[in-house]
C-alpha cells in the first residue's frame, strides 16, 4: 500500500484526518494552534520516504485541546490494518470508542457503560459509522445535494492536518488563523 504513494503524502492525511474531523464536529470549534512531532526509522529502513508515526496536540477555540496519534508500523498480527480509537476526557466523564471492539465506552463519576455497535447488519444491509458516511455521500452526489460534512469542513480538516505535518517537519508550533 505504501510503495505507490508514500513519498507523495504523509500519514496525518490518511486516518488522522478522520479523527480530526470527528473532534472538530464534537467540539464545534475551530483549531487555533498545532504542535506535532514525527519519528522515522522502520519505514525509511525499508526504502519508504515517510515517517513511521506522528503525535500532535491541537488547541481549539475556548481552551479545548486534543491529542492525536497515528502510525504506519503496526504488528502484522493485528486483525485490522488500522488501530482506530478515540478517547474523550471531560471534566465530568469520559467517552471512548475503539473500532476494533466496535463499542462505545461511556464513564461518568457515577456510572460506566459499554454499549452500542459501530458496525452491524440491519435489514440485510451492513450498517455502521463508516458505511453510513459513505452511503450518505453517494446519496448526496446522486441527488445533487451538498453532503455533511461540507467542503468547508473538509478544508478546515485539511488545514489542521497540513499544520500537523508542517509542525513536525519544522519542529515548531504552527498558529492557525
Amino acid at each position: 500500500m505504501l510503495r505507490g504513494w508514500s513519498a507523495r503524502t504523509r500519514l496525518p492525511f490518511w486516518l488522522m484526518s478522520h479523527t480530526v474531523d470527528r473532534v472538530r464536529w464534537l467540539f464545534g470549534r475551530e483549531a487555533t494552534r498545532v504542535y506535532a512531532v514525527s519519528r522515522s526509522g522502520v519505514l525509511t529502513g525499508l526504502g519508504f520516504d515517510t515517517p513511521d508515526a506522528y503525535v500532535a496536540t491541537v488547541e481549539f477555540e475556548g481552551d479545548a485541546f486534543a491529542c492525536f496519534e497515528s502510525c504506519w508500523i503496526l504488528p502484522n498480527s493485528l486483525p485490522s490494518v488500522v488501530d482506530n480509537r478515540m478517547e474523550l476526557i471531560f471534566t465530568g466523564g469520559k467517552l471512548e470508542f475503539d473500532a476494533g471492539d466496535m463499542c462505545l465506552h461511556h464513564a461518568t463519576p457515577e456510572t460506566y457503560k459499554r454499549s452500542g455497535v459501530l458496525w452491524t447488519q440491519a435489514g440485510g444491509e451492513p450498517r455502521g459509522f463508516v458505511l453510513d458516511a459513505i452511503r450518505h455521500f453517494v446519496e448526496c452526489v446522486l441527488a445533487g445535494r451538498d453532503p455533511e460534512p461540507s467542503a468547508g469542513d473538509g478544508l478546515s480538516v485539511l488545514r489542521i492536518t497540513a499544520a500537523i505535518v508542517r509542525s513536525a517537519q519544522e519542529r515548531r508550533v504552527v498558529e492557525l488563523a
